[in-house]
């Protein structure tokens, strides 16, 4: 009875439990099983240091390997633009080890302290190295040795079981490796290696854009103990050395287990534009320069004129006070003295006070020339005729802020002062305060 009972409810809900386990371990797998390399808007320089990358992406590596010395850790992170793929790769690792102690492009690098990449760039291998399969071997020491896969290219390796050719001397590719501890040195105790690498898409053939699928496997290398490897078979192993892939194989020169890999993010609208325009930016800076030139240079001017601005003075007022306490005359064909001159200038001032008049356009009237109108004033006032004209100009205003019912801008205009803001600059100046700060409180005389 209790078999009867187990077999109709208790067996079909256990299946029913195990295969939803099943799924959902399925469903994990298969997201840990997915590499995303994510665009970069900063690119990093190539230097064999962490410093310039953003490591909230960083995907870490723990080592099963049990025939070493010490197991190793590892901390890397990959990403993209529309140029390169970029990679950062930190090993911890207590033996630096070369066992080659050799150059880029040779074969025997796989037996270093290294990293090594597989990508099936057409997304299309199946169980063997195609034409479109790529090794890239990077050691501990920034040397770099490159196969691709196919029969055709068979030169080196003949007998591999993978058949693939090395093209490193054709393959571009920019490494460089930083290192904390000392080589093939059993008696002390290291610390890590850093590979840092620049693959252009060109040289794998991928168009880089988001969303796009290939294949790739990552794989670290890493041996323990120096002994000289050359008389060793090849059948032989090789002592406290191991190779296994981020996905915990030690056969992964097989595309069919290589872990699918996607594009993620674009560029930013700023990076974007760069690329676009980018060669074009020094004709938008001129084009920028031109059209900033000339606020620029009339800022300029508008300083040099504040500059040479004299604030109201004691003496110049008692000067002036003095020259117009007789009736202000019009000018008269001869000048019978300079101080009449004065008060001539005075009354064509007052009488054009709305204009911006100029030192060349007073002389003009007055029937002198720019030299003679300047030594004039020179020799009555000891000031320049612009600074002649500001006194007359800024006393009228100061009248009108007293007497008349107007604002400030409209004040600047009756003087000749088309920008209320440059009008208050040199009312400021000339009282050392602001029109507002001289209606609330006039200076003492």
């Amino acid at each position: 009875m209790l078999y009867i009972l187990f077999s109709l409810i208790f067996l079909p809900l256990l299946k029913k439990t195990l295969f939803i386990s099943f799924f959902l371990l399925q469903l994990v797998s298969f997201g840990q099983a997915q590499i995303s390399i994510h665009y970069l808007n900063s690119t990093p320089a190539i230097d064999g240091f962490a410093d310039d990358w953003d490591l909230k992406n960083v995907n870490t590596f723990n080592s099963k390997a049990r025939n070493v010395f010490s197991v190793n850790q590892a901390k890397y992170a990959l990403g993209y633009d529309k140029q390169n793929l970029y990679g950062l790769f930190q090993i911890s690792d207590k033996h630096l080890t070369d066992l080659a102690l050799d150059k880029s492009g040779s074969p025997r690098l796989t037996f270093n302290d290294a990293i090594e990449l597989y990508i099936d760039a057409k997304n299309n291998s199946q169980r063997r190295m195609d034409v479109s399969d790529f090794q890239i071997i990077i050691d501990l020491n920034g040397n770099v040795t490159v196969f691709r896969g196919g029969d055709r290219f068979l030169m080196q390796v003949v007998k591999a079981l993978v058949p693939k050719d090395t093209i490193t001397t054709n393959f571009v590719i920019e490494a460089k490796t930083t290192k904390e501890g000392s080589l093939n040195d059993g008696k002390d105790t290291d610390n890590q290696y850093t590979i840092e690498f620049r693959l252009p898409w060109a040289s794998l053939g991928i168009d880089p854009k988001e969303g796009e699928h290939f294949k790739m496997d990552l794989c670290f290398n890493d041996a323990d103990e120096f002994l000289n490897i050359k008389p060793l078979p090849e059948s032989d192993p090789i002592p406290h050395y191991s190779y296994e892939s981020i996905t915990g194989n030690t056969d992964f020169g097989y595309p069919d287990k290589w872990t699918t890999t996607i594009l993620v993010g674009h560029a930013s609208w700023w990076k974007k534009l760069n690329e676009t325009y980018g060669h074009y930016w020094w004709i938008l800076s001129l084009i920028i320069v031109l059209i900033l030139m000339p606020a620029i240079v009339y800022l300029s001017i508008s300083n040099s004129k504040l500059r040479q601005i004299q604030p109201k003075s004691v003496e110049i007022d008692e000067k002036l006070t003095l020259i117009f306490s007789e009736p202000v005359k019009r000018k008269v064909a001869e000048i019978n003295s300079e101080k009449v001159f004065v008060k001539n200038a005075k009354a064509f001032i007052i009488s054009q006070l709305d204009n911006d008049i100029t030192p060349a356009e007073l002389a003009k009237e007055l029937g002198v020339s720019l030299r003679q109108l300047q030594r004039i004033f020179k020799d009555e006032l000891d000031i320049t005729p612009n600074n002649f004209i500001i006194t007359l100009k800024m006393e009228e205003a100061a009248k009108m802020l007293k007497i008349e019912d107007k604002n400030i801008s409209e004040i600047a205009y009756a003087i000749g002062y088309s920008e209320p803001a440059y009008f208050t600059k040199v009312f400021k100046k000339y009282f050392g305060q602001s029109p507002k700060e001289y209606v609330k409180k006039p200076p003492s005389p």
